[in-house]
């Protein structure tokens, strides 16, 4: 796979991230937030050799980022 290709993919995914975790408070958009849990965690189990570590690295960053929105919806209900 193109590094180029993988890297505008994670990019793409992690801007979906953000736009979630902008648009949680109005609650919205939060019906995406499972099934990009679901890509996310995909990606990090496709190809587990050392050499993607940065990338699995970044998207569970970005699960982090999603679980830290989904915390806090729980604590405004």
């Amino acid at each position: 796979m193109c590094a180029s290709l993988i890297l505008q993919t994670l990019n793409c995914l992690e801007l979906w991230v953000k736009v979630l975790a902008a648009a949680a408070p109005q609650g919205t958009l939060s019906p995406l937030v499972y099934p990009l849990t679901q890509l996310l965690l995909g990606a990090a189990r496709l190809v587990p050799t050392p050499r993607y570590f940065p990338i699995r690295l970044r998207l569970i960053r970005a699960l982090n980022r999603l679980g830290q929105v989904g915390r806090a919806a729980q604590h405004r209900v």
